[in-house]
């Protein structure tokens, strides 16, 4: 049996949408480090915070590398680390 999270589909589709709507698929992609995710509900707490941040589209933690990938437009990473802390996860910097 196959289990899927329902969260993260809906956020491959939104990221596909967006892909396909984009102008010239020019959306920033930025990786960050994050400290402190263990469980889902972390990742949603995250992803649903980071959402909300102005010029980010897409928003999806990864659990198992303490990641997050950052879709959008202007990405601040000082906005990013201030929100992450507000919510008790440590910013462990952009990733290359």
């Amino acid at each position: 049996m196959l289990l899927y999270n329902t969260n993260t589909i809906v956020v491959r589709i939104k990221t596909l949408y967006i892909q396909g709507n984009s102008k010239n698929n020019t959306m920033d992609e930025v990786k960050v480090k994050v400290d402190g995710m263990n469980c889902n509900h972390c990742k949603i707490n995250v992803e649903s915070n980071l959402k909300k941040i102005k010029g980010i589209q897409v928003a999806v933690a990864d659990l198992i590398h303490g990641e997050v990938t950052l879709k959008g437009d202007d990405i601040n990473l000082d906005t990013v680390k201030s929100s992450l802390e507000s919510i008790g996860y440590s910013f462990g910097g952009k990733l290359t």
